[in-house]
């Protein structure tokens, strides 16, 4: 039963009790040692004798004392007194997110308005995934996000109710300064817990979770706040269950007028029904949102992004195939300056044997030609990686001789050379045939153009600047300089624009020897070094049409580019997506006048994993398929990790009964 206003705590005295939480009443407090208002949280005398709640609650307060983040509730002291034990929190004003909700629906027949504002629900969405990314770092899945656990204060939201959380057990690390937590299983292996309509259907089964139920769970948050309806709603339990496990909610846009096409492919991607198909991490979904708030907010109307997004559809053809078609949608965002046109489509099938040499590390794999006639792409055989030259005109593919080990392909302004690298040089040949001739230094390439003036724009390699050089070969010259204070890292995937005074590229960002934690393009001025921030992304292009050209992980883009200003003068559309990535790459190229060629998602991936005995007979001891690289067998022979993707996500099979973790 409730305790009365008065009742002391150890140093905290009971003022009023403002709520209930999962596992017992919360009470608004005074800490009477420093005068402070805070919320206490106690374990109800209805759970108190059963041994695993109470064991919960106490693992509650050890989960949220590793948790400091502007949105999360901060735990300030956990404690026991008269036969209770209690959280102290962070006392919050302001309202929940389910109230205000609440509030919206009453008064909707006034505005015909039932979610948030969009700029309101965007900084919103950002804030809880920033939060779930906090916690998700510490090994803490939260487990019952929903409205009613996402207060609404004048600085922002904070994320309240970790008592369904449940610590993850890390993977082991050999890092010195990685401290193991410790884990704990806070329920049985097949209970259910949580809030019905916001639960992941694995959750729901009562199967195991990991971070990607709370990305469920997010999704369904964030659909309600933008429509002011449940994502997955019934007349009763078993219908809503059925709904979760079986079928997804209308677009988002159908109801909020407001939101891009790339608002509706992030939460439904929040929704996918195996968690394999999600974000992967709150920290990309945080990304993509903080993107879609910045760049998406007025892009074009719902009827132009359907038509644009159906004529794209059709582009994304065959498994292992490269795809060419002519862009017929710049018709439709810029008619007045480009005239329709049919779009052409046509698959290059890659011959038995061959596939495509995608891995971390790599440049592009492929390249198009200026007029967008000839493309040059690299392909992998029992012989090794080598170039071929596939003409619109002709049937097969030519192989290019003196090309084995070739990365990064790329065209001359004029068709008729081929830039490449290959055995730590920056080279050239000629379309037509002839023996490579060696320019420069290269011993990683990250990406080259060649401009107008017969100069080549480079990365030489990983964690590196740009340098230009004469294509006849000569010293290099640096261009660029790494920020550090911006934590920049390299700079690559250069594109010289028409003026060949300026160029497009991709800055790189991340912290120490971890990797890349960002990519923005940039356009940089060769004579004076000045920069300009563009957009998040990667892989950017120049159309003649007046358009930028870049990719987004697995979606590629288009937005008005003002050449004389070197600027974007709307806001991007999304026009494909399954394209397929690397770690660096987004593995697509335009030409000049809008002609695309890209390598599907689905290529690459129908890859198994067998044992082979010293007699040559293969058993495979797994039924998945992927795009395997890389694979590395234990010292004890039981397991092997294999790097996959994409998503870049490396895993390791257990030989013996064919289970994998990531």
């Amino acid at each position: 039963m409730p305790l009365d206003p008065g009742t002391t705590l150890g140093p905290y005295q009971l003022i009023a009790k403002i709520g209930e939480g999962g596992m017992g009443e919360v009470y608004r407090a005074t800490d009477t040692r420093l005068g402070r208002t805070v919320a206490v949280k106690l374990l109800s005398h209805h759970f108190s004798p059963t041994p695993d709640l109470k064991q919960r609650f106490q693992r509650e307060a050890r989960a949220i004392a590793t948790l400091n983040h502007p949105h999360i509730c901060v735990l300030h002291d956990v404690g026991h007194a008269n036969g209770t034990d209690y959280l102290v929190m962070e006392y919050v004003e302001g309202e929940t997110l389910a109230a205000r909700l609440a509030t919206l629906r009453r008064h909707a027949s006034g505005s015909g308005r039932q979610g948030l504002a969009f700029e309101d629900m965007m900084r919103y969405a950002v804030e809880i995934a920033d939060a779930l990314d906090a916690a998700h770092r510490h090994h803490i899945v939260h487990r019952d996000l929903k409205p009613a656990n996402v207060m609404l204060t004048k600085s922002g939201v904070k994320l309240l109710d970790f008592g369904l959380a449940k610590l993850r057990e890390p993977q082991a690390s050999t890092d010195p300064d990685l401290t193991p937590t410790e884990s704990v299983a806070l329920t049985g292996p097949h209970t259910v817990l949580g809030t019905l309509q916001y639960m992941a259907p694995e959750q729901l089964q009562g199967r195991d979770v990991d971070a990607r139920a709370d990305i469920f769970a997010f999704g369904a948050v964030v659909y309600e706040m933008a429509t002011g309806a449940k994502a997955f709603d019934g007349q009763s339990r078993t219908s809503i269950a059925t709904a979760i496990l079986e079928s997804h909610p209308p677009a988002v846009s159908t109801r909020q007028q407001l939101a891009p096409a790339a608002f509706d492919r992030a939460i439904r991607k929040c929704l996918e029904k195996d968690p394999d198909e999600r974000w992967q991490t709150a920290r990309d979904l945080a990304s993509e949102l903080r993107w879609i708030a910045a760049e998406g907010k007025a892009a074009a109307p719902a009827p132009v992004i359907k038509r644009t997004r159906r004529a794209v559809a059709a582009l994304a053809l065959g498994v292992a195939a490269l795809v060419m078609g002519g862009l017929a949608w710049w018709s439709l965002l810029r008619p007045a300056v480009v005239p329709p046109q049919d779009s052409v489509q046509f698959t290059i099938p890659l011959p038995p044997g061959e596939v495509f040499p995608i891995g971390p590390g790599l440049p592009s794999i492929l390249a198009i030609s200026p007029d967008g006639q000839q493309i040059v792409y690299a392909a992998r055989r029992s012989g090794g990686d080598q170039l071929y030259l596939r003409r619109r005109r002709d049937l097969a593919p030519i192989p290019l001789a003196g090309t084995e080990g070739a990365i990064g392909p790329f065209f001359s302004p004029d068709g008729q050379w081929i830039g490449f690298a290959s055995g730590g040089a920056l080279k050239k040949m000629q379309v037509g045939g002839g023996a490579p001739q060696v320019i420069a230094r290269a011993p990683n390439l990250q990406g080259a153009s060649w401009g107008p003036g017969d100069t080549i724009v480079y990365a030489p390699e990983w964690r590196d600047v740009l340098f230009t050089v004469p294509a006849k070969g000569g010293e290099p010259r640096k261009l660029s300089v790494l920020n550090a204070q911006a934590q920049e890292v390299a700079h690559e995937a250069p594109y010289v624009l028409p003026d060949g005074k300026t160029v497009l590229m991709v800055v790189m960002t991340g912290q120490g020897d971890s990797g890349f934690s960002g990519q923005h393009v940039e356009v940089f001025e060769i004579a004076t070094g000045r920069r300009k921030s563009l957009v998040e992304g990667r892989n950017p292009y120049y159309l003649e049409s007046g358009h930028l050209v870049f990719a987004r992980r697995d979606a590629v883009f288009v937005a008005p580019f003002d050449l004389s200003r070197l600027e974007l003068t709307g806001p991007p559309v999304q026009m494909l997506d399954k394209v397929r990535t690397d770690p660096n790459d987004t593995l697509f190229a335009v030409s000049r006048g809008g002609t695309l060629v890209h390598v599907s998602s689905e290529s690459n991936v129908d890859r198994g994993l067998a044992r082979v005995n010293r007699q040559g007979q293969s058993r495979a001891f797994s039924a998945h398929r992927g795009s395997f690289q890389h694979p590395r067998i234990s010292p004890d022979a039981t397991r092997v990790a294999v790097w996959d993707g994409p998503p870049s996500e490396l895993w390791i099979y257990d030989v013996a009964p064919g289970t994998r973790t990531r």
